[in-house]
Formats: C-alpha cells, sequence, structure tokens
C-alpha cells in the first residue's frame, strides 16, 4: 500500500456504521490471536450513539484508502483518566483494518503532526496491561510507561505518552 494513498478526515455521522466494522473486525481478530485488549463488549459500551457524539465533536477521525475506511481513532484534548497536567492529545478507539499492514504508523505520524501543529507537548494512550504485544509495539514507536489506569475489574492498562516537544 503507498503511503500516499491514505487519507485522513475526520468522521461524519454517515461513516459510523464503517467505524464500527473496522472496530468489529479487530475485535475479531483479537480474539483469534489471543490478544487480550477488546472483546465482543466493547462496542455495546462504544455504540452508535457514543461515536455520533464525537462526530458531533469532531473528535472521531478516519483513514481512508481508495475511498474504504480502513482506519479510526478518536483524538481528545482531555482524558479523565490523565491529570490533564500539560497540553496534549490522548488517543481512544484506535483501530485498522487488520488486513493491511502500517496504517497504525501513520496514525502515530497524524497525530504527532497534529501535536506539533496545535502546540500539543505529548501524546498520550492507554493499553491493556496484559497485551504484551500492543505494550511492546507501543514502546517501540516511543510511548513511555508513566502510570496506571486502574478500573478494576473491568480494565487496568499502562498510561503511556510520548513527548512531542
Amino acid at each position: 500500500m503507498e503511503k500516499e494513498s491514505f487519507i485522513f478526515r475526520r468522521a461524519e455521522v454517515d461513516d459510523i456504521l464503517s467505524v464500527m466494522k473496522v472496530i468489529e473486525n479487530r475485535c475479531l481478530w483479537m480474539k483469534e490471536n489471543g490478544i487480550n485488549q477488546w472483546d465482543e463488549e466493547y462496542l455495546k459500551f462504544y455504540n452508535f450513539n457514543y461515536f455520533k457524539e464525537r462526530v458531533e465533536k469532531r473528535e472521531l477521525f478516519l483513514v481512508e484508502n481508495f475511498q474504504k475506511i480502513v482506519g479510526t481513532f478518536v483524538l481528545l484534548e482531555e482524558d479523565e483518566r490523565w491529570d490533564n497536567d500539560v497540553p496534549a492529545y490522548y488517543i481512544h478507539n484506535f483501530a485498522t483494518d487488520t488486513e493491511i499492514k502500517g496504517i497504525g504508523s501513520e496514525i502515530i505520524e497524524y497525530c504527532e503532526n497534529l501535536c506539533r501543529e496545535n502546540s500539543k507537548k505529548t501524546l498520550r494512550l492507554d493499553c491493556n496491561i496484559n497485551n504484551n504485544k500492543l505494550n511492546d509495539y507501543y514502546e517501540k514507536k516511543g510511548f513511555k510507561t508513566v502510570g496506571i489506569c486502574d478500573e478494576s475489574p473491568e480494565y487496568i492498562g499502562y498510561k503511556r505518552e510520548k513527548i512531542i516537544f
């Protein structure tokens, strides 16, 4: 896949079902591969109404390739799991098409550029504490573990951040 064929844009309400399909496919892929991050319950909480609110707040983004949605993420300026102590962006609901490699790196790079353009000092996210593969991926991308978000028993995750400048 050519890098220049990825198009980033803010989502519209008409995109939500496609976004949810990308996430559903990623959830199934995680289950099949024994990866502990999201499960079938994920889309019960992060449902159509949740994504509609993200669209209305202009927080839901898409990645398209030849007019097909191949990636999605929510980008927040504040996150209740964090102290919000420095100007930052927070990535949530980060999912990519399981058939296309490299989209995750493109999304991270895009978010880093948005941080620079909007004077954000860090890019932050969280990841299930038991998801070794994804934690290793984020570590390789420069995200350092800086704390724990404990929402026991539903979720325990590492808080990770990457200093942008």
